[in-house]
């Protein structure tokens, strides 16, 4: 029988996993900290990147359509911050929270206002575009200087996460 992880915990995600990072963060006290990389957290598809980047290369506002389909067979549901993080209320009692974002993605202004609450909130929160990225670049970290260089930043953007632990 598997047991639950004691103690604080960091969460990290990118794309799907992003989403699905945020939206435990927005349901459990014990997460001392979250990266968020080119996550999908609201439902406003008129926000600037949806228009500016319809027909990126990796993910274009049509596959968002379709897997939005596939996941909420029926429609989405109305607000609900295990589905969308930014239907929550409040967003004070989130975790200090690093984000990444993809300059050629749909799904960029979700990473800003995502952020953008945050920080209105008083939650310590960085975000980094990543400028020429598209969607779903970690995978060409060991092919691509300006992916390599991103990991690199995340990298080190988790580690003063888990070192944040030590100082509360």
């Amino acid at each position: 029988m598997a047991q639950a992880i004691v103690g604080p915990k960091l969460l990290a995600g990118d794309s799907a996993g992003a989403n699905l990072a945020a939206s435990v963060s927005a349901t459990r006290d014990d997460i001392i900290g979250q990266m968020l990389i080119y996550g999908s957290f609201g439902r406003d598809h008129t926000l600037p990147s949806y228009a500016r980047h319809a027909f990126a290369p990796m993910l274009t506002l049509a596959d968002m359509e379709f897997y939005g389909a596939m996941r909420f067979d029926g429609g989405m549901p109305a607000r609900d911050v295990t589905a969308v993080p930014l239907d929550a209320e409040a967003f004070g009692d989130l975790p200090p929270t690093v984000l990444f974002s993809a300059e050629a993605d749909p799904l960029a202004s979700d990473s800003v206002e995502y952020a953008a609450r945050l920080a209105e909130a008083g939650v310590p929160v960085e975000l980094t575009e990543e400028p020429g990225m598209v969607h779903g670049y970690l995978r060409a970290r060991h092919m691509s200087k300006g992916a390599r260089a991103s990991f690199a930043r995340m990298i080190k953007a988790l580690e003063g996460l888990a070192a944040q632990d030590g100082d509360q």
